[in-house]
């Protein structure tokens, strides 16, 4: 398989070397940095959570917001990321369940199953939070709760299915090289 390297890969690659007088980091080193990158990423983001729910219970709604803006920009610098990544991992739902990739009518009910009962816990926890806030159950609570879990379904049930679209494509390139290398 054949190595390539974008321009900004190219451009850390040789900031490394010039930083570390030509050497660039083991894979050890790299792990041990990525490791700790990452323990203080989730140390940070349940420190935002944690954060957000002792306003949320006190009723201090407007200070959650810098806390918010973190875990928005947090979590959409990891989606681009995860897109523009080169490797493509198996489609998984949001709460890490495997999906089937298999083309086929039942194949593709399971995926909508697993989305639609996504969308009925968010649906369920949007309802529980604005009880909270509002201290009663009306009609509009209910409505809005119903309109929460057709649009989330259907947003979840588009972002599974292109995921899965994406995986087999990959798996039909990766079956490829693997063929052109086996050829030659």
């Amino acid at each position: 398989m054949k190595d390539k390297k974008t321009k900004l890969e190219q451009y850390y690659i040789d900031k490394m070397k010039n930083k570390n007088g030509g050497r660039l980091p083991d894979e050890r080193e790299m792990q041990e940095n990525s490791q700790a990158l990452n323990t203080a990423l989730v140390f940070g983001l349940i420190f935002d959570g944690v954060m957000i729910l002792y306003y949320f219970i006190t009723r201090n709604i407007e200070k959650t917001y810098p806390y918010l803006a973190q875990l928005l920009v947090v979590s959409a610098v990891f989606a681009l990321m995860s897109f523009a990544s080169k490797t493509v991992k198996p489609p998984h739902t949001l709460w890490s369940k495997d999906v089937d990739c298999s083309q086929g009518k039942k194949a593709f009910a399971r995926r909508a199953g697993l989305c639609v009962i996504e969308s009925i816990v968010y649906g369920a926890v949007l309802i529980a939070l604005d009880i909270y806030a509002d201290k009663k159950v009306t009609g509009s609570i209910l409505y809005d709760a119903v309109i929460t879990v057709v649009i989330f379904s259907a947003i979840n049930i588009t972002v599974c299915e292109y995921r899965v679209k994406s995986y087999r494509k990959y798996q039909v390139r990766l079956d490829a090289e693997e063929e052109d290398d086996n050829i030659e």
